[in-house]
């Protein structure tokens, strides 16, 4: 979803709804907020785990929308409320400090050689796999200039309304799959309720990559700092807007969790019944599908995931090129020259991986583990800059849910983020 130059909010503030209906009217940018991270990571995050662990691991996906819904919150609330109208980014800079803004530039970068990435070489082996005549390399090529074409020409805005369109077919086709295929609902809701270790993995520490790789694949990283930009283009600039956000933000993460649990179903049904079969490619997942419903509805559930892959692969690199901007020059110009290098730049690494044999659900999973420890940065400056009532005020401070939620969520990721840092220096030091 792109971003408009302008990102002042409107003269005419939108009405405060006044009943359940009109806050469904209102959704908005929590759906834009959706389109630009649902996408290929999504997909391969819950066939690959779905496939190798079964419902066992399902919880973590519970747990990353949990996490993701409190730390948005807390984000929305504190860009709406606070008197000195920073930007979240100013208000963890008074956190952080100045050398904070240059961990958000690396881990910009970072972004554009990994989640960037993927995001690319997917919606490369998605067409791939539907349209075989052309190798991969090139319908990433092609895919890279579609992309640039869309975000720097106004034809966008009507592409992505048929995006949307083929969103809900997505949503359909993962519920008809859901149903068609029969599954053991009792193990499916075990699996997300309980927490548990997969059956043949000694302890929780052996399959750590994993499970920080599934949260950090649903939670994201740099993309938790775009959701402002949205706020601000729907015109809630003002406190009487929160009921609103959490309203957004709600329908959003249920949206989210509805789609990525569904997901396992297939995976588990007909890979892990059947021995845990490897999912490396989007053809691995295509040739999933095809066994499950057929040619027909494989090829329209293709389409609406590579609508969802596509609109990550534009709307996330302008999003976070924002975010990068606004860190290291402190506003968003787009004449200015850290604008250039970072639109010429984000579409660089993309363009390499496409030509090599790394699967693009390696280079999931591995961004899926770096927007963990990015994502911790952010919830806990945020949870320190919300209970602060010189920079929030103290009437809009965290209510004690969300520091209830942002304490567990926090606490648990970096029990967790700990224990993996641990393994890989011993395995260093080995």
């Amino acid at each position: 979803m792109a971003i408009e130059t302008n990102v002042e909010t409107n003269k005419v503030n939108p009405p405060i709804p006044k009943n359940f209906f009109e806050y469904v009217k209102n959704i908005g940018p929590g759906i834009l907020f959706l389109l630009s991270i649902l996408g290929v990571g999504d997909l391969t995050g819950s066939s690959v785990n779905g496939s190798k662990f079964g419902y066992a691991i399902l919880w973590t996906l519970l747990l990353a929308v949990i996490i993701r819904y409190v730390v948005l919150e807390a984000i929305g609330r504190f860009g709406i409320c606070n008197p000195g109208k920073l930007t979240p980014i100013q208000g963890l800079l008074k956190v952080y400090g100045n050398w904070f803004r240059w961990l958000i530039a690396a881990f910009a970068f970072t972004f554009f050689f990994t989640s960037m990435s993927y995001y690319v070489k997917g919606c490369a082996e998605i067409l791939n796999a539907m349209f075989p005549f052309l190798p991969i390399p090139a319908w990433g090529l092609i895919t890279i200039a579609f992309g640039i074409f869309c975000v720097y020409s106004p034809v966008y805005k009507n592409i992505e309304k048929m995006f949307k369109y083929l969103l809900i077919l997505v949503f359909f086709t993962v519920v008809a799959c859901a149903f068609i295929l029969k599954p053991d609902w009792g193990a499916f809701f075990t699996g997300m309720f309980i927490p548990s270790i997969p059956p043949g993995v000694p302890d929780l520490r052996s399959t750590m990559f994993v499970v920080i790789g599934a949260i950090g694949t649903v939670i994201g990283g740099m993309g938790q700092l775009m959701y402002p930009f949205f706020i601000q283009k729907k015109g809630w600039n003002a406190p009487q807007y929160v009921k609103m956000v959490r309203f957004d933000l709600a329908f959003t993460i249920i949206m989210l969790f509805l789609i990525d649990s569904l997901l396992y179903i297939p995976a588990v049904t007909l890979l892990h019944s059947q021995g845990g079969a490897v999912i490396k490619t989007a053809l691995d997942i295509f040739n999933m599908m095809h066994m499950a419903v057929g040619t027909a509805v494989t090829f329209v559930f293709m389409l609406g995931i590579f609508g969802a892959a596509i609109t990550t692969a534009v709307g996330m690199p302008y999003g976070v090129i924002h975010v990068f901007q606004e860190a290291v020059y402190g506003k968003i110009d787009h004449k200015h020259w850290t604008w250039k290098a970072a639109s010429i730049f984000a579409w660089i690494p993309p363009a390499f991986f496409v030509f090599t044999n790394v699967p693009f659900t390696t280079i999931a999973l591995v961004a899926g583990n770096i927007g963990v420890f990015f994502s911790l940065l952010v919830g806990t400056g945020i949870f320190i800059i919300g209970n602060n009532s010189k920079l929030i005020g103290k009437e809009y401070r965290n209510p004690w849910w969300s520091n209830v939620g942002l304490v567990a969520a926090l606490g648990t990721l970096w029990y967790l983020s700990g224990l993996r840092l641990i393994e890989m220096v011993q395995k260093i030091l080995a």
